[in-house]
């Protein structure tokens, strides 16, 4: 188990920085989007006339096209997230077969493990959110995905 641990340690330090960088990339984005947000719903209030109330739902027109950007951004923020979840992953995997092995149970009855499913079953939701952001509705991406991926 040592091993896997000295790997994980050492790939977690290389994507550290790239991860870290991703979260500051979208991060930067999502304040600029709020930012974008505002200053559109304000020229839509503008035009508001008497003592009517609206609801006015500005939306990510202008952010997309401000900063062409914001795609890569949020898939390199996936991709790394998918990453670091590989990365998790070795130790946990690792775990459960020594401690499989040591009762006499082979490989088949290890993926069975609760705790490794579960560290599969998060690789493959990231998995299937990149999918989403590469083909989603560019009107929905953004707000869809900024949320799960910047916790």
């Amino acid at each position: 188990m040592g091993r896997a641990f000295r790997r994980v340690k050492s790939v977690m330090q290389s994507n550290g920085s790239m991860l870290k960088e991703a979260i500051a990339e979208v991060t930067r984005l999502n304040a600029v989007r709020d930012a974008v947000l505002v200053e559109t719903a304000g020229k839509l209030a503008g035009g508001r006339i008497g003592g009517f109330t609206a609801l006015i739902t500005p939306t990510d027109d202008d952010f997309r096209r401000r900063y062409p950007q914001w795609k890569d951004a949020l898939l390199n923020l996936c991709r790394a997230r998918i990453e670091q979840a590989e990365v998790e992953l070795l130790p946990i995997l690792a775990e459960a077969q020594q401690r499989y092995k040591s009762h006499g149970f082979d490989d088949e009855d290890v993926e069975t493990d609760l705790i490794l499913r579960r560290a599969r079953g998060k690789i493959a939701a990231f998995k299937s959110r990149l999918s989403r952001i590469e083909g989603g509705s560019p009107g929905e991406i953004w707000q869809g995905n900024v949320g799960a991926l910047l916790q």
